[in-house]
């Protein structure tokens, strides 16, 4: 539930603002320090977008899988952890060729990659199930920090959207970081107002840090 609370809110609020984060780092950011963008116009832009919130959603598969990867080796389940390579491989090559040959286009390797990422974590979830416990809880969980996450982020970015301002680099670098760190705010705050646990349990983990720093 806590590897939820930190990975979902943070995969959907930068696929909501994926435009503003790619913009940011190839746009705005050397168009401040070196005066220009150089030869990335819209088209590459656009390019980068698609294959970067398809990586986005691969995180939170990436995440469950390692997570359950290492209870399989802290069970001594090796061979758990090796069919799941092996799935995640021939999925990985598979969907490649697939699309390789349907859609001959550049979005073969992000779409492999995230198909495999899911199908091994779906492998993982299937062998670690009965072992899981509260399943329910976890699922509606799931539910409620995806619904907080979407509530923090759209309206924000809608409202962005209406606003006019200067389309230069620096305001518009600035526009972009306000609007991700208003989302992240807006939805530690409604976690806080619904008492969500496990916003307690990492307030108590950095109080903890800080006594021993102190």
């Amino acid at each position: 539930r806590t590897l939820n609370f930190l990975i979902v809110p943070i995969s959907i609020v930068m696929i909501t603002f994926s435009e503003d984060i790619i913009r940011l780092i190839f746009r705005d950011i050397p168009g401040i320090i070196l005066g220009s963008e150089g030869k990335y116009g819209p088209e590459a832009l656009k390019l980068t977008l698609e294959m970067f919130s398809i990586y986005v959603l691969s995180t939170y598969f990436l995440s469950v899988n390692s997570l359950l990867t290492r209870l399989s080796y802290a069970k001594n389940q090796i061979s758990v952890p090796i069919i799941n390579s092996i799935i995640n491989l021939t999925t990985n090559l598979g969907v490649n060729i697939l699309i390789f040959l349907t859609l001959k286009n550049y979005l073969g390797i992000p779409l492999a990659f995230l198909m495999a990422s899911i199908s091994s974590t779906v492998y993982l979830a299937t062998v670690e199930w009965k072992n899981i416990s509260n399943k329910t809880k976890i699922l509606l969980n799931l539910i409620t920090l995806v619904l907080l996450s979407l509530l923090s982020s759209i309206p924000i970015n809608l409202l962005a959207s209406i606003i006019k301002y200067p389309d230069t680099y620096l305001t518009s670098a600035m526009v972009s970081i306000a609007k991700i760190t208003l989302a992240l705010i807006v939805f530690l705050l409604i976690s806080a107002i619904l008492k969500i646990p496990e916003i307690n349990t990492l307030l108590n983990r950095i109080k903890k840090k800080k006594q021993q720093t102190l």
